[in-house]
């Protein structure tokens, strides 16, 4: 036995703890300075979208992509959003349907309009070896799209 008193050393909070079970994702979130503006000059013909690819050394298997997918989503809730009208504001709330693989078309970027109702403001895209993550500069900039595609493709 040793003569010195016994202490406990207190957990802390880590990033990885964002995988524990008992994380709550918030029920909205308030659009930033630099994202207010966006919603009223965005329609389906001028979008906010940026597109972020990956070219792979085989080609993609999109059942595995899609279980990627859904495990990289729970990691990132706020990515994984739609955007909703309050009476003065717009507000991010969680996607009502969850984010699927979608096969990639010749002309990227089009099509998302973020003032559709329940318009989840990205999408993962996937046709040969070929990965692209199209969001929304509503949600995120280009650092935080890097960080969630290069964290989608470590998952695959």
């Amino acid at each position: 036995m040793s003569d010195l008193p016994a202490f406990s050393v207190p957990r802390f909070r880590l990033g990885l703890d964002l995988l524990m079970d008992d994380f709550r994702v918030p029920s909205m979130y308030r659009l930033d300075n630099a994202a207010i503006i966006m919603p009223p000059v965005t329609n389906g013909d001028s979008t906010s979208l940026f597109r972020l690819s990956v070219e792979m050394d085989e080609e993609v298997d999109q059942e595995k992509l899609q279980t990627a997918l859904d495990r990289t989503v729970k990691r990132f809730p706020y990515l994984a959003v739609q955007l909703k009208r309050g009476f003065f504001w717009y507000k991010l709330e969680p996607a009502e349907k969850p984010i699927t693989v979608e096969e990639d078309p010749q002309s990227p970027c089009l099509g998302l309009d973020p003032n559709v109702p329940g318009t989840c403001l990205m999408r993962v895209r996937s046709k040969g070896r070929r990965i692209a993550c199209e969001m929304s500069h509503l949600m995120a900039d280009g650092r935080g799209g890097m960080r969630f595609t290069k964290t989608l493709v470590a998952e695959v």
